[in-house]
């Protein structure tokens, strides 16, 4: 008797992740960040990497407000995706252009503007004077470029007295660094971040304790690096397959996974799935678990995993 192959077309194969944790569910606006510090000698822009682009002064063209940068590649910011950052000379950047710039800081959330914001440092600074600067300078290449965003700014009625920080934005990912050098003065600052609705911020413990809005040169975490970081989050980035297949027939698919996530993604498996949408639903098959252990990705680490499955008859 001769098989009868059905031929498929128009189908999508899908990848599932299955975590073997345990964890307690709790009801969250967002996935909660986690704050470390550790210690790091400060590099100004321009930055020794064997994939650097040119640095980009903002100064000229800042004038005293922010300046609009669209980015090449998403930012994770309170689980949603930013494609444009707003710098200001203030020592902070922010998602919304739409809000007014201030140099008067305060407490992290506040429900004044700014908001959805990342203040490194956010006081009354000025880089715009003799010796300051607001450069930006992207690091590496896809999937794993760096935007950094580099003040050097002078403190208000201090002269030529400078603060010198980064913060440090990843392709894909939720993970945000804060970069500190040498600091000669500062009156008042504030150090976190807020999301857009200013109802949720992370303010850091420098010295031990939160200091805003009152952080100072006696707060200054010099040669320091402050990160805020997400859970794992795992991400398909690739999946091939041919563009016709046999059921009843294996087949070769393929999947590049990255954790784009701040934490490391531990003992998981992954599922192939054949579907007739882009996303998984009622009417995806499982084609298979792939065998072995269990599966661990470090942050910003990805791999490509590959299976010969049969399409069901």
């Amino acid at each position: 008797m001769k098989a009868r192959h059905l031929l498929l077309r128009g189908f999508f194969f899908a990848v599932a992740f299955v975590f073997f944790v345990s964890s307690r569910a709790e009801a969250q606006t967002h996935t909660p960040y986690e704050i470390s510090i550790r210690q790091q000698t400060y590099q100004p822009i321009p930055i020794a990497h064997p994939q650097a682009q040119p640095p980009v002064d903002h100064t000229p063209s800042l004038v005293s407000e922010g300046q609009r940068v669209r980015i090449d590649f998403p930012i994770r910011f309170f689980d949603a995706d930013e494609p444009t950052i707003w710098l200001t000379q203030q020592g902070y950047i922010t998602f919304d252009g739409a809000n007014d710039w201030r140099f008067s800081n305060h407490t992290l959330p506040n429900g004044d503007n700014p908001e959805g914001m990342i203040a490194a440092w956010w006081d009354d600074l000025d880089v715009l004077g003799p010796g300051g600067h607001l450069k930006t300078q992207i690091l590496g290449t896809a999937p794993n470029r760096i935007l950094v965003v580099e003040w050097r700014a002078g403190i208000w009625l201090r002269g030529t007295q400078f603060a010198n920080f980064q913060i440090w934005l990843f392709e894909g990912s939720s993970t945000i660094e804060f970069h500190y050098g040498e600091l000669a003065h500062s009156l008042s600052a504030t150090v976190g971040i807020e999301n857009k609705a200013e109802t949720i911020g992370y303010q850091v413990p420098l010295g031990g304790a939160v200091c805003n809005p009152s952080c100072n040169a006696s707060h200054w975490p010099e040669n320091s690096v402050v990160t805020f970081a997400q859970g794992p989050d795992l991400r398909t980035t690739r999946v091939s397959g041919p563009m016709e297949a046999f059921a009843g027939l294996p087949i070769p698919i393929s999947a590049e996974v990255a954790n784009v996530g701040g934490k490391p993604a531990m003992d998981f498996t992954v599922r192939f799935y054949v579907s007739p949408t882009r996303e998984l639903g009622p009417q995806s098959i499982e084609l298979v678990t792939l065998d072995g252990d269990l599966r661990s990705l470090q942050p910003r680490e990805s791999e490509v995993w590959e299976a010969s499955p049969r399409l069901p008859i």
